[in-house]
């Protein structure tokens, strides 16, 4: 999950190491705006593959054979 204090590390630097060490999909979690982002390598770039946002209920590479209900990761 990101947070205000960490964005810039995991948008910058993470990112970078990440796709240096060929991990195919990212996932960032923002609790505010609550929205989900979802990331694919492609020819060595993050391609982003779609944006989730609020209650929404998501099937998301490469986790898509199950639903993921957003509502649930704000909680609490």
């Amino acid at each position: 999950m990101i947070s205000s204090s960490t964005e810039a590390t995991d948008r910058g630097k993470k990112m970078r190491i990440y796709r240096r060490e060929g991990v195919r999909h990212l996932w960032l979690l923002c609790p505010s705006p609550r929205t989900l982002e979802v990331y694919r390598l492609e020819a060595g770039r993050y391609s982003l593959l779609d944006t989730f946002e609020g209650d929404d209920v998501v099937r998301a590479e490469p986790f898509d054979a199950i639903e993921l209900a957003l509502a649930v990761l704000w909680q609490g």
